[in-house]
């Protein structure tokens, strides 16, 4: 395993796969397998190992590839009969480290947490869409219970300064998390607030084919990407969403997905887009991550005056170079260093290159607070004119342990 804290798991899976063929009546080796499944993110092969590992092992000794089990339950979100399962094994199972480690896990993930975000920014340039701009976020969600739903809470703001005019909308909702294993179903009702005051109905259906395929299928009705201008101008807007994800390993994961924002202006804009993130480089305390990003989309031909491009594409790649400092036992400082370039083109006005650099610091206190802040500089263009923001981004999350 000590391949695998020190970030290279393909090493430690394949040397650990050679051991097991050589023994493959060994217990303890499928319970490290299942292990390490878990650490890569795959819960459900992680069962499989654990249950194997049950199996081959000794009547007196199959409690740590049982809590093995539970925890991987808790992992891939299948609450049903778990937290039973757990609580009979606290109460009939003596004190130990692997039981703790069970004990600790739900606690965790059934705990409530509350998650702030926000972003302010400065644009200059002659054709500049919005020369300050700022969005925030907060969602509070209740503990789960013992089927693994809960409730939320949630606000999201935004303000915009264009030609002089300060514009403010908000969105404010409450709504359950359904956990139907392998599906979870978000539905969550509300109001718009300041330029926006319409009722809001939200819905996300997610469902998990393995643990490498996910499928997204979301409903905004009444949305809080909905442009700024366009709600100065009484126009609202309704958001649907379909994605595909794919998460091959800890290392490498991406996704593609089809837009579709409905405007009351009879506008219907049409995006498609995909990503991947790779890591490319992972020892000690460095971490180099790639990403790469594609994305288009068509819009009708309406007047408006929210920018509103006939046709568009870009692509854009990005690095991040990342360096850990241990701070103690679950407790970290993360400093991360971002460059990225693309390419953007809009009908009627071409192409022309796109950049970002950004830098931001991370703090981790496991398992009550992540904290993060950070700056970033970027040039963007629209309707074939630069312009050139300055960000800054802070978000903190806090769990209720």
């Amino acid at each position: 395993m000590l391949s695998a804290w020190r970030g290279d798991e393909d090493v430690a899976s394949q040397r650990l796969d050679d051991l097991i063929e050589r023994a493959p009546a060994n217990a303890s080796l499928w319970r490290v397998k299942g292990d390490l499944s878990r650490w890569r993110g795959w819960p459900r092969q992680a069962e499989e190992d654990y249950r194997r590992a049950a199996q081959l092992s000794a009547p007196d000794a199959r409690n740590v590839p049982a809590y093995g089990i539970l925890m991987s339950r808790l992992d891939r979100g299948d609450w049903r009969g778990t937290v039973a399962a757990i609580e009979q094994h606290v109460e009939e199972d003596p004190p130990s480290v692997s039981l703790d480690s069970l004990t600790r896990q739900l606690r965790e993930q059934r705990a409530g947490r509350l998650t702030v975000k926000g972003t302010r920014g400065d644009s200059t340039g002659s054709g500049v869409q919005s020369s300050r701009d700022w969005r925030y976020e907060a969602l509070l969600e209740a503990p789960r219970n013992d089927a693994g739903s809960r409730f939320f809470a949630q606000r999201i703001g935004l303000f915009g300064e264009f030609d002089d005019d300060a514009l403010h909308a908000a969105y404010t909702a409450a709504g359950y998390e359904f956990n139907l294993y392998p599906a979870t179903l978000k539905v969550a009702i509300g109001e718009g607030a300041q330029l926006n005051d319409d009722p809001l109905i939200w819905g996300e259906f997610a469902y998990a084919f393995s643990d490498r395929w996910t499928g997204i299928v979301s409903a905004k009705i009444n949305s809080d990407e909905t442009p700024l201008r366009a709600l100065r101008d009484g126009i609202n807007a309704n958001l649907y969403r379909f994605e595909g994800r794919y998460r091959r390993d800890e290392s490498g994961m991406g996704g593609a997905g089809l837009a579709l924002m409905d405007l009351d202006d009879g506008n219907l804009r049409r995006a498609i887009s995909g990503y991947w993130t790779e890591e490319l480089y992972d020892h000690d305390e460095w971490a180099i991550t790639g990403q790469l990003f594609a994305g288009a989309s068509k819009n009708d031909d309406v007047e408006a005056s929210y920018f509103n491009p006939r046709r568009d594409a870009s692509v854009s790649g990005e690095l991040e170079v990342g360096y850990t400092l241990p701070l103690g036992y679950r407790k970290t400082f993360i400093q991360t260093l971002s460059v990225g370039g693309g390419s953007y083109w809009q009908e009627d006005y071409g192409s022309d290159a796109t950049w970002s650099i950004g830098y931001r610091h991370g703090w981790e206190f496991e398992p009550n607070v992540i904290f993060e802040y950070g700056i970033n500089r970027q040039k963007s263009v629209y309707d074939g004119v630069p312009e050139y923001g300055n960000f800054i981004s802070a978000g903190v999350e806090w769990r209720f342990l």
